[in-house]
């Protein structure tokens, strides 16, 4: 008797994960072997998320299996915290971190994300108990999925999670120690001049209710100032009596002070909130490639007098009202929505994002002979740590050839 023909649909490598074709629909379905009692659970139709699922489900099933192990070996008479009992507190004493200036809320808010896989499936492990074997077996779900950057990031944010166990006599090692971040490979497309100006001119073909002017706006803002978005979004039109006080909280530490940008003559003062930088740019700073000057793009910024932020919103909308400064979340998600609009054929790459007009500007004032290291705000070791013992105004300006 011939052997049995095996399925090669089942040649995908993923542990516990089993397909097979319905003769009478002809459609392939997945289904899960739970390894602890050998029943099947339906995973359904969708392929690609059946894979993902019985990766995860390996995660944490076989995660379980090996915690029940160790917790055997690591028994004592000493109470041991859990990962999830150790989270909650590790959280408490970043949420104090941040209440202090001592984090910032993006620093805050993803490390918090990131130890969230960790607790999802390995929360009930004593936290002694976690192997690296465990954390591998996390970040290759994101590895497999292509998610590399989040999987480095889970990393850090793990990394100082096991730091600030040992530090409390919670732990005794760190599990990340010896796991090395795998390189990524940049796939988010740049813009160049073409493609730059398709997605401009798709701006002035669509209907002016999808996008209000505040688009256009930062864009102009984006390519003369070579700025991060999040400061274009902080740009006002003038210095208020608030700042200095602002300004002296942040160099005392309190990263949740932001110092804003503003234009006082005939420069624009940009307090960077990324890295502290502070540069005066001209108004007069013209961008060749495009015929705009920092000026004329801050005067197309004035829609109503009454607005402070030279980013703001030309009409009431529910919650909105006009006037009021535009967030980076809506600038982000409104420019990706242009973007899309505009038909670019970006190849294997992911398309450009605001943060690449950034890279637009450094490329075009670079052929000009512009400083565009001053200009981004790329200092190097000596200068930043001129910035910290700073105790007054240290502005660089950029020089206009």
């Amino acid at each position: 008797m011939s052997p049995k023909k095996r399925n090669k649909l089942n040649n995908h490598g993923i542990e516990n994960l089993y397909l097979s074709k319905d003769k009478r629909t002809n459609r392939v379905y997945a289904q899960y072997k739970d390894p602890r009692d050998g029943k099947f659970k339906g995973l359904g139709p969708d392929i690609a998320k059946a894979k993902h699922r019985a990766k995860m489900l390996n995660v944490a099933i076989y995660g379980m299996l090996e915690k029940q192990k160790l917790e055997l070996l690591l028994s004592s008479d000493k109470q041991e915290l859990t990962v999830e009992e150790w989270a909650v507190h590790y959280v408490a004493e970043l949420t104090k971190q941040y209440k202090s200036g001592e984090i910032s809320y993006n620093t805050f808010n993803g490390r918090k994300s990131h130890i969230k896989p960790l607790r999802i499936f390995h929360g009930d492990t004593l936290l002694r108990a976690i192997t690296t074997k465990q954390i591998t077996g996390i970040l290759n779900t994101y590895y497999d999925d292509d998610k590399r950057s989040m999987a480095q990031k889970i990393i850090v944010g793990l990394h100082d999670f096991f730091r600030s166990a040992i530090a409390e006599g919670e732990a005794e090692t760190n599990p990340l120690d010896v796991i090395k971040k795998k390189s990524i490979v940049i796939k988010r497309a740049r813009f160049t001049e073409e493609s730059i100006n398709q997605v401009l001119q798709t701006l002035n073909t669509v209907t002016r209710p999808r996008f209000q002017p505040w688009l256009i706006n930062s864009i102009w803002l984006a390519i003369t100032t070579g700025q991060r978005l999040e400061d274009i979004t902080k740009f006002r039109f003038r210095k208020g009596r608030d700042w200095e006080k602002l300004y002296q909280k942040r160099i005392a530490g309190d990263k949740r002070a932001k110092p804003y940008s503003y234009i006082d003559g005939d420069h624009l003062h940009v307090f960077q909130q990324k890295t502290g930088n502070m540069l005066r740019i001209p108004l007069a700073l013209r961008n060749n490639v495009f015929n705009v000057s920092v000026r004329e793009a801050v005067e197309r910024c004035k829609i109503y007098s009454f607005a402070v932020n030279l980013i703001h919103h030309a009409k009431s909308n529910g919650t909105v009202r006009k006037g009021t400064p535009v967030s980076p979340k809506t600038l982000s998600k409104k420019f990706s929505e242009l973007v899309s609009l505009s038909n670019i054929d970006w190849g294997e790459n992911t398309p450009a994002t605001f943060h690449e007009l950034r890279s637009l500007a450094e490329r075009t004032y670079k052929k000009q002979g512009v400083n565009t290291s001053t200009l981004l705000g790329h200092k190097n070791p000596q200068m930043t740590a001129k910035y910290h013992d700073a105790r007054g105004f240290d502005w660089e300006t950029v020089h206009v050839r």
